[in-house]
């Protein structure tokens, strides 16, 4: 999977720490997330979720919506990267789409039909 560009993985991460506000822990594992995205960590979209790789490269983990991060923090309630790395990317995703600058609209010569 292709990352979003860098500009707009900090824009979505920097959108997430404003709304994490004064909790610590969600804004460390925002900022790591950011750090993993922005060091090329490898990323896959699968059908029930995503597959994200550890920053050591030692394991991926199957990040999903419903169950979350199988991590070791995330399997015990604690905030992981992983998960807001996914954050991240669905956030990016607001910033990094193409602009439309015109439209092309096709009108169809109806008199010839009848």
């Amino acid at each position: 999977m292709q990352l979003p560009p860098p500009q707009a993985i900090s824009i979505a991460a920097a959108a997430l720490l404003e709304r994490a506000g004064d909790n610590t822990p969600l804004a460390n594992a925002i900022n790591k997330a950011e750090l993993a995205l922005q060091s090329g960590i490898k990323v896959a979209k699968c059908d029930d979720g995503w597959l994200i790789g550890s920053l050591r490269g030692e394991h991926v983990y199957r990040v999903s919506s419903v169950y979350g991060c199988p991590c070791k923090a995330g399997a015990s309630g604690k905030h992981c990267y992983h998960f807001h790395a996914v954050r991240i990317l669905i956030e990016a995703g607001k910033y990094a789409m193409p602009r439309l600058t015109s439209r092309v609209v096709y009108a169809p010569d109806v008199s010839e039909w009848f």
